[in-house]
């Protein structure tokens, strides 16, 4: 076995255990305030099921957020998406592996299985490679075919690492923090859709992510003001 080998087993077993160890270690010791709570406590409520459609910076917080929902998200085949995988696993959720550059087709079929079968999903429209908050197809695409609404979901917190260098900002959540949750309305997508349709349906989901985000930050910024 070469040492270019030995490194990659070692990197995706114990990767995730660092990470969810941090992430444990920062979700315990912060506090949670949900905004839009009119938008998700009907589902939550009638257990209908729907997909949370987030910006890719969102994954790690979404993990903890998340946990133990029994959701499955769509995640890339990318050595990186092998790590938020095995993460988002030990996290008592589940994935579905593929991207818009491999293994997409299969990815969205069994997407659309699964959501058809009763499941939520989770979405990344800007993923697996930006541009970083510009939403793809795929989310329409995804809930035109199975008839579940897209509910925006955006999340940040009062302390937080950004790494900068990486395409989309990613954040990672620091302990002592308050994680503020947003949500927006759902969209309801129609079937059958055209590409003109697609295109607009699209531009309405990044205008209403935008949106969500904007609420949250506007909280934030209240909370820093007022401690």
């Amino acid at each position: 076995m070469s040492q270019r080998s030995i490194k990659k087993r070692v990197k995706f077993w114990l990767g995730p255990k660092v990470i969810k160890g941090l992430l444990v270690w920062a979700g315990t010791f912060s506090r949670q305030v949900t905004l839009g709570v009119e938008h998700i406590r009907p589902f939550e409520e009638s257990g209908e099921p729907f997909i949370y459609s987030m910006w890719h910076c969102d994954v790690t917080l979404a993990t903890w957020v998340l946990r133990g929902r029994g959701l499955k998200g769509l995640v890339s085949d990318s050595e990186d998406g092998e790590l938020a995988a095995k993460t988002i696993e030990s996290m008592g959720n589940g994935v579905i592996r593929g991207s818009s550059s491999k293994g997409g087709a299969k990815a969205l079929l069994e997407a659309i299985k699964w959501c058809k079968s009763g499941g939520h999903a989770l979405i990344t429209p800007d993923g697996p490679r930006g541009p970083a908050q510009v939403a793809q197809s795929g989310a329409v695409n995804l809930a035109a075919k199975t008839g579940l609404p897209l509910m925006p979901l955006y999340i940040e917190g009062t302390k937080q690492r950004i790494f900068e260098k990486s395409w989309d900002r990613h954040l990672f959540p620091k302990a002592f923090s308050t994680l503020v949750v947003g949500y927006g309305a759902p969209l309801y997508v129609p079937n059958p859709i055209n590409v003109e349709e697609v295109e607009i349906w699209t531009n309405q989901l990044e205008t209403a992510m935008s949106q969500t985000k904007k609420q949250v930050q506007t909280y934030l910024n209240q909370l820093k003001e007022n401690p």
